[in-house]
């Protein structure tokens, strides 16, 4: 495998709810066999579809705010995120970001499997409808 440069805003986006998706690096697009890279673009949550809690079972993600602020859900915790920060979610944690808005949060995300995609479970009876509040001051 040789380097490859890619510039982020001209690779193709795809859609997923509440999220534009850019698979920079991974199995998917065949520039990477053990590790991924995508950006998210997270939408101002609304009230007509709420973000869900989801899980990679065997993989960690790694994910950096590139651009705005949000509010980060790991396994019941709240913590406010923002330009600059970094986390890890460990294998096996359930985990969610909802963006307060106005701005698009964008998200760097990096994986230790090249193909994330296969290792991906939502929770969809798990609503984060609490968000406000723990943004509010309230949680």
């Amino acid at each position: 495998m040789k380097a490859t440069v890619r510039t982020i805003e001209k690779v193709e986006p795809f859609r997923l709810p509440n999220r534009s998706v850019r698979e920079v690096f991974s199995a998917r697009n065949g520039l990477a066999t053990s590790c991924s890279f995508r950006t998210v673009d997270i939408e101002p949550q609304d009230d007509t579809s709420p973000r869900v809690p989801h899980v990679h079972e065997h993989m960690e993600e790694i994910i950096v705010v590139a651009r705005g602020r949000g509010a980060l859900w790991v396994e019941g915790t709240w913590s406010r995120v923002g330009e600059g920060d970094a986390w890890i979610v460990a294998s096996g944690m359930r985990h969610a970001t909802v963006n307060p808005g106005p701005e698009v949060l964008r998200l760097y995300c990096f994986f230790s499997s090249a193909a994330p995609e296969t290792d991906y479970r939502e929770f969809p009876d798990m609503p984060l409808d609490d968000w406000r509040t723990f943004l509010s001051g309230g949680g």
